[in-house]
């Protein structure tokens, strides 16, 4: 091998010979050009990198073609690995939007519920959930008495639970 590459035009005369037969193998094995041409360069760069340890024992073509099908199957395997990684990603990604739907429309079902409420019921009921303000504070703002604010409180939780499914309710208010 040291005797081929034993000057700087030995290995450009080896590589202008060799590179596109080498690249059109590649292509019939992997369908990409680009990849093509990156295997075959990448191997005469390894090659010229390491051209003192490198000892061929067969042909110098043979060799050349066996090192190019071998990237290419390492290639292939590489190509397979990211898909299957990049799949996975995807129905990860579908499976979180999904999840994103099914809380927005969990969300949606309590609210429509929520706006079902008689106005007084749900007024009182909305400051104590989503204002979290104390029965006291409700009763002082709406000069009515605490034990309005309670009873109007435990209606409310009491036609929700009736209006949706248990495990909604014991989610979105306990």
């Amino acid at each position: 091998m040291s005797d081929l590459f034993s000057t700087i035009q030995s290995f450009e005369k080896a590589f202008e010979e060799y590179y596109p037969g080498l690249v059109a193998f590649a292509y019939k094995q992997i369908n990409s050009l680009e990849a093509s041409e990156d295997i075959v360069q990448e191997l005469f760069v390894y090659l010229y990198e390491n051209k003192e340890r490198i000892e061929i024992k067969e042909s110098f073509k043979g060799y050349l073609f066996s090192a190019v099908f071998n990237r290419c199957k390492s290639f292939q395997r590489k190509q397979l690995t990211r898909e299957k990684y990049e799949a996975e990603l995807k129905i990860k990604d579908q499976n979180e939007y999904r999840d994103l739907l099914t809380e927005t429309e969990f969300e949606e079902r309590v609210y429509r519920e929520i706006n079902k409420l008689p106005e007084r019921c749900r007024e009182i009921f909305t400051l104590n959930r989503f204002e979290d303000l104390t029965n006291d504070e409700i009763a002082k703002r709406l000069n009515i008495s605490k034990r309005t604010v309670e009873t109007q409180i435990s209606k409310a939780l009491k036609i929700l639970r009736s209006s949706l499914d248990p495990k909604t309710f014991f989610v979105f208010f306990i």
